[in-house]
């Protein structure tokens, strides 16, 4: 009998742990603009504050890191973002290109980010 309930308790967990990644998964994509950037990405995901501070377009950082969070984190959401990324990398081709070490930090956090 305990066996099954903790069973029904992890798959409740699961389950509502995939509903906040599916929750946050809409908001990021709402998050993209017609042009293909995305914007208010540090609303969502503070993490990506550690990037504020720099030099750095800051829509610039938000959209690659969003890149490669999509491609990172929502792999199985792949068929829904594959247009989007498509969208947001040629946006960022006619921008300034990030150094090749903050792009190296962006795709780092991207990896290390836990989604609750």
């Amino acid at each position: 009998m305990k066996k099954r309930r903790d069973r029904e308790y992890h798959r409740k967990i699961v389950q509502q742990q995939e509903n906040i990644k599916e929750c946050l998964f809409e908001k990021i994509v709402k998050c993209q603009k017609a042009a293909g950037k995305f914007v208010g990405i540090d609303t969502l995901i503070k993490e990506i504050d550690k990037f504020k501070n720099t030099q750095f377009d800051q829509t610039v950082v938000q959209t690659f890191f969003v890149v490669q969070l999509l491609k990172e984190k929502f792999v199985e959401n792949k068929i829904e973002w594959k247009l989007l990324v498509k969208k947001a990398e040629k946006w960022l081709e006619t921008k300034q290109p990030l150094p090749e070490e903050i792009k190296a930090q962006i795709m780092s956090l991207a990896k290390s980010i836990i989604l609750k």
